[in-house]
């Protein structure tokens, strides 16, 4: 089975969250720990930041 294709923020060329609406660079440790976590599971929860 292949690797899943997610990984953590720094190695996506991505500029916007795909979990929350905030931009990659407003996230702090704990926002990217909190968002890699909640794409991997799958989950639908609030933003970390409210």
């Amino acid at each position: 089975m292949d690797e899943p294709t997610w990984g953590r923020h720094e190695e996506r060329a991505v500029t916007t969250c795909p979990v929350c609406p905030h931009r990659l660079a407003e996230h702090d440790a704990l926002g990217r720990r909190f968002c890699d976590a909640t794409r991997e599971v799958g989950w639908r929860r609030g933003c970390i930041c409210r």
